[in-house]
Protein backbone atom coordinates (compact mmCIF):
# COMPACT_ATOMS: atom_id res chain seq x y z
CA UNK A 1 0.00 0.00 0.00
CA UNK A 2 2.47 2.68 -1.54
CA UNK A 3 1.26 6.35 -0.10
CA UNK A 4 1.20 9.02 -3.04
CA UNK A 5 0.75 11.86 -0.42
CA UNK A 6 -0.09 12.97 2.74
CA UNK A 7 -0.68 15.40 5.26
CA UNK A 8 -0.98 16.12 8.79
CA UNK A 9 -3.91 16.76 10.78
CA UNK A 10 -4.50 19.04 13.93
CA UNK A 11 -8.11 17.58 13.96
CA UNK A 12 -10.55 14.93 11.92
CA UNK A 13 -14.29 15.21 12.59
CA UNK A 14 -17.42 13.10 11.59
CA UNK A 15 -20.75 14.54 11.62
CA UNK A 16 -22.94 11.68 13.64
CA UNK A 17 -26.27 11.16 14.03
CA UNK A 18 -26.90 10.48 18.08
CA UNK A 19 -29.21 7.56 19.04
CA UNK A 20 -31.99 10.77 19.77
CA UNK A 21 -31.67 11.82 16.25
CA UNK A 22 -29.81 15.09 16.76
CA UNK A 23 -26.35 15.25 14.63
CA UNK A 24 -22.99 16.47 16.26
CA UNK A 25 -19.32 16.50 15.38
CA UNK A 26 -17.66 14.14 16.92
CA UNK A 27 -13.65 15.00 16.93
CA UNK A 28 -10.17 13.44 17.14
CA UNK A 29 -7.07 15.89 17.92
CA UNK A 30 -4.59 13.49 19.70
CA UNK A 31 -2.02 11.44 18.52
CA UNK A 32 -0.82 12.10 15.22
CA UNK A 33 -3.29 12.33 12.37
CA UNK A 34 -2.97 12.13 8.67
CA UNK A 35 -4.66 11.95 6.03
CA UNK A 36 -3.30 9.98 2.81
CA UNK A 37 -3.65 9.38 -0.91
CA UNK A 38 -2.21 5.94 -1.62
CA UNK A 39 -1.49 5.09 -5.03
CA UNK A 40 -4.41 2.98 -5.63
CA UNK A 41 -6.93 5.88 -5.32
CA UNK A 42 -7.72 5.77 -1.88
CA UNK A 43 -8.04 8.55 0.69
CA UNK A 44 -7.17 7.17 3.95
CA UNK A 45 -7.44 8.80 7.69
CA UNK A 46 -5.25 7.24 10.44
CA UNK A 47 -4.50 7.96 14.16
CA UNK A 48 -0.91 7.28 14.97
CA UNK A 49 -0.48 5.44 11.77
CA UNK A 50 -2.03 2.36 13.55
CA UNK A 51 -5.51 3.38 13.93
CA UNK A 52 -7.91 3.77 10.44
CA UNK A 53 -10.52 6.53 10.68
CA UNK A 54 -11.85 6.86 7.55
CA UNK A 55 -11.30 4.82 4.29
CA UNK A 56 -13.01 6.25 0.81
CA UNK A 57 -12.12 4.47 -2.30
CA UNK A 58 -12.18 7.83 -5.17
CA UNK A 59 -12.94 5.52 -8.19
CA UNK A 60 -15.69 7.18 -9.75
CA UNK A 61 -16.08 9.14 -6.56
CA UNK A 62 -17.37 12.62 -8.84
CA UNK A 63 -21.17 10.70 -8.46
CA UNK A 64 -20.99 10.32 -4.61
CA UNK A 65 -18.40 13.05 -3.32
CA UNK A 66 -18.13 16.76 -3.29
CA UNK A 67 -16.02 18.45 -1.24
CA UNK A 68 -15.83 22.34 0.43
CA UNK A 69 -12.17 24.07 0.98
CA UNK A 70 -12.05 27.31 3.16
CA UNK A 71 -8.40 28.39 5.20
CA UNK A 72 -6.94 25.60 6.66
CA UNK A 73 -10.01 23.25 6.65
CA UNK A 74 -11.33 21.02 3.98
CA UNK A 75 -14.73 19.12 4.14
CA UNK A 76 -16.06 16.02 2.43
CA UNK A 77 -19.89 15.73 1.69
CA UNK A 78 -20.20 11.68 0.63
CA UNK A 79 -23.68 10.34 -0.73
CA UNK A 80 -24.71 6.74 0.44
CA UNK A 81 -25.76 4.53 -2.88
CA UNK A 82 -28.88 2.78 -1.25
CA UNK A 83 -30.22 5.85 0.96
CA UNK A 84 -29.19 8.70 -0.56
CA UNK A 85 -27.89 10.44 2.87
CA UNK A 86 -25.49 12.42 2.86
CA UNK A 87 -22.54 12.15 5.94
CA UNK A 88 -19.92 15.10 6.42
CA UNK A 89 -16.18 14.34 7.56
CA UNK A 90 -13.54 17.50 7.93
CA UNK A 91 -9.92 17.43 8.30
CA UNK A 92 -8.30 20.43 9.70
CA UNK A 93 -4.46 20.55 8.45
CA UNK A 94 -1.16 21.47 10.42
CA UNK A 95 1.42 22.98 9.34
CA UNK A 96 4.54 21.44 7.95
CA UNK A 97 7.36 20.78 5.97
CA UNK A 98 7.30 24.83 5.60
CA UNK A 99 4.13 25.21 4.31
CA UNK A 100 1.19 27.31 6.47
CA UNK A 101 -2.24 25.30 7.52
CA UNK A 102 -3.63 27.12 4.62
CA UNK A 103 -0.72 25.86 2.16
CA UNK A 104 -1.15 22.48 3.03
CA UNK A 105 -5.22 22.55 2.71
CA UNK A 106 -4.39 24.12 -0.52
CA UNK A 107 -2.75 20.83 -1.92
CA UNK A 108 -4.95 18.71 -0.40
CA UNK A 109 -7.44 20.26 -2.06
CA UNK A 110 -5.74 21.02 -5.87
CA UNK A 111 -4.93 16.83 -5.73
CA UNK A 112 -8.90 16.16 -4.27
CA UNK A 113 -9.57 17.86 -7.08
CA UNK A 114 -8.65 15.59 -9.41
CA UNK A 115 -11.47 12.82 -8.34
CA UNK A 116 -14.42 15.06 -7.26
CA UNK A 117 -15.33 18.64 -7.59
CA UNK A 118 -15.15 21.30 -4.77
CA UNK A 119 -18.36 23.48 -4.34
CA UNK A 120 -17.27 27.10 -3.97
CA UNK A 121 -19.67 28.29 -1.07
CA UNK A 122 -22.15 25.89 1.24
CA UNK A 123 -25.26 25.80 3.41
CA UNK A 124 -28.18 24.16 3.46
CA UNK A 125 -28.91 24.27 0.20
CA UNK A 126 -25.72 22.71 -1.24
CA UNK A 127 -26.51 19.37 0.75
CA UNK A 128 -30.05 19.21 -0.22
CA UNK A 129 -28.74 19.78 -3.78
CA UNK A 130 -26.15 17.52 -3.48
CA UNK A 131 -28.23 14.54 -1.65
CA UNK A 132 -31.13 14.85 -4.18
CA UNK A 133 -29.55 15.03 -7.16
CA UNK A 134 -28.97 11.23 -9.49
CA UNK A 135 -31.60 9.92 -6.74
CA UNK A 136 -31.57 6.18 -6.69
CA UNK A 137 -34.06 3.92 -5.80
CA UNK A 138 -34.06 2.63 -2.01
CA UNK A 139 -32.29 -0.54 -1.71
CA UNK A 140 -33.85 -3.48 -0.60
CA UNK A 141 -32.56 -5.49 3.24
CA UNK A 142 -31.72 -8.65 2.01
CA UNK A 143 -30.14 -11.84 4.48
CA UNK A 144 -26.78 -13.17 3.57
CA UNK A 145 -28.28 -16.25 2.58
CA UNK A 146 -30.66 -14.47 0.42
CA UNK A 147 -27.72 -12.16 -0.93
CA UNK A 148 -25.74 -15.53 -1.72
CA UNK A 149 -28.83 -17.26 -3.58
CA UNK A 150 -28.75 -14.18 -5.74
CA UNK A 151 -24.98 -14.18 -6.85
CA UNK A 152 -25.64 -17.74 -7.72
CA UNK A 153 -28.36 -16.99 -10.17
CA UNK A 154 -27.43 -14.06 -11.52
CA UNK A 155 -30.35 -12.12 -10.46
CA UNK A 156 -29.00 -9.64 -8.46
CA UNK A 157 -29.79 -6.34 -10.63
CA UNK A 158 -33.52 -7.80 -11.48
CA UNK A 159 -34.61 -8.23 -8.21
CA UNK A 160 -32.80 -5.67 -6.13
CA UNK A 161 -32.74 -2.63 -8.89
CA UNK A 162 -30.21 -0.68 -10.81
CA UNK A 163 -28.47 0.89 -7.43
CA UNK A 164 -26.70 -2.95 -7.56
CA UNK A 165 -26.16 -3.18 -10.97
CA UNK A 166 -23.32 -0.90 -11.06
CA UNK A 167 -19.82 -0.55 -9.80
CA UNK A 168 -17.32 2.22 -9.32
CA UNK A 169 -14.32 0.01 -10.05
CA UNK A 170 -12.67 1.00 -13.60
CA UNK A 171 -13.78 -1.30 -16.06
CA UNK A 172 -10.28 -1.37 -17.47
CA UNK A 173 -8.68 -2.40 -13.89
CA UNK A 174 -11.00 -5.35 -14.02
CA UNK A 175 -10.39 -6.83 -17.07
CA UNK A 176 -6.57 -6.74 -15.65
CA UNK A 177 -7.43 -8.34 -13.07
CA UNK A 178 -9.41 -11.03 -14.64
CA UNK A 179 -6.37 -11.94 -16.62
CA UNK A 180 -4.38 -12.18 -13.70
CA UNK A 181 -6.76 -14.56 -12.35
CA UNK A 182 -7.05 -16.44 -15.27
CA UNK A 183 -2.89 -17.01 -15.32
CA UNK A 184 -3.24 -18.36 -11.82
CA UNK A 185 -3.30 -22.17 -12.04
CA UNK A 186 -5.03 -21.75 -8.65
CA UNK A 187 -7.47 -19.51 -9.76
CA UNK A 188 -10.25 -22.70 -10.99
CA UNK A 189 -9.58 -24.26 -7.42
CA UNK A 190 -10.89 -20.89 -5.91
CA UNK A 191 -13.44 -20.29 -7.87
CA UNK A 192 -14.82 -24.08 -7.45
CA UNK A 193 -14.43 -23.19 -3.45
CA UNK A 194 -16.21 -19.68 -3.58
CA UNK A 195 -19.04 -21.51 -5.26
CA UNK A 196 -19.05 -23.86 -2.55
CA UNK A 197 -18.86 -21.37 0.49
CA UNK A 198 -22.30 -19.62 -1.49
CA UNK A 199 -24.47 -22.65 -1.25
CA UNK A 200 -23.25 -23.49 1.94
CA UNK A 201 -24.80 -20.32 3.17
CA UNK A 202 -27.75 -20.25 1.18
Amino acid sequence: MLTAKSWKLTRFGKLIRRSCGQKEWQYWDEGELTVSLLNDHKLLVTQDTKRILESLQLWESKRWIKGYNKSSTVMLMIKSPTSNSVRKIRFRFAADGGMSETAQSAECYACLSAYFTFEKTYNKTTVKNFAESDRQPEGKNLLISEMSKLMLTGDVAQVLGTVYNSTVFPVAQIRHMITLCLSDPNFPGFVMEVEKQLKQVM
